[in-house]
């Protein structure tokens, strides 16, 4: 994968981008027996997931990758339902707003919206789950989502499983350097320009000030 990528132009996380990145991502296989329906949860629209056999109270809200610019739930539908069948949850993809159109805390916004909608609908254990960006806005969301639990106003997150999340917004870590032949995609350049256009200091403030209070 990583010889073919190298002779493909450097992707552009773009607008522009969405309609190729969709695609990429619908090409996962779907799961038998998983149904999908379009929903608004909190105020925020998305898709359930809803496999069968589930375990009773529980679900999974999953933020969905793409740098904050690309992305979306109905993409997502198939990933999440991966998911969602193996967990025995019902796993809930908002369409949360992404930049540029959208500036932060637009995306960390609409996040704690669907989860305090999910709190509110009864389940007994709410599980984040994320990828990419959607990774750094899950533990985001895990700080504040805690915090909050402790007044009462939302459920205390019960569990939380990101992959790759992308967290380094400042791009200075020293992975992005000593492991760039590893990664051909995910260049400190490609990441520019997502990251400038969701106001990376802001997200880095609310990262750095909401600590981490699950255990």
């Amino acid at each position: 994968m990583r010889a073919e990528l190298r002779l493909h132009p450097a992707m552009e996380f773009g607008p522009d981008a969405r309609p190729v990145f969709d695609h990429i991502i619908a090409m996962t296989p779907a799961t038998p027996d998983v149904s999908y329906k379009a929903v608004t949860v909190g105020g925020v629209p998305g898709w359930w997931c809803s496999p069968p056999n589930t375990i009773e109270g529980a679900a999974i809200l999953y933020l969905h990758g793409g740098a904050y610019v690309l992305g979306s739930a109905s993409a997502y539908r198939n990933f999440a339902g991966q998911i969602a069948v193996r967990a025995k949850a019902a796993t809930f993809i908002p369409d949360y707003r992404v930049a540029p159109e959208h500036q932060f805390p637009g995306a960390v916004d609409d996040a704690l919206a669907a989860f305090r909608g999910l709190s509110g609908a009864g389940y007994s254990s709410l599980t984040l789950a994320a990828d990419s960006a959607g990774g750094g806005l899950a533990l985001s969301l895990l700080s504040i989502a805690t915090a909050r639990s402790k007044d009462g106003s939302v459920l205390r997150p019960a569990a939380a499983a990101v992959m790759s999340p992308w967290i380094d917004l400042s791009l200075t870590g020293d992975s992005i350097k000593a492991r760039a032949d590893a990664d051909p995609l995910l260049t400190r350049d490609a990441l520019r320009r997502p990251r400038n256009s969701i106001s990376a200091n802001s997200i880095c403030t609310i990262l750095r000030h909401h600590r981490f209070m699950a255990t």
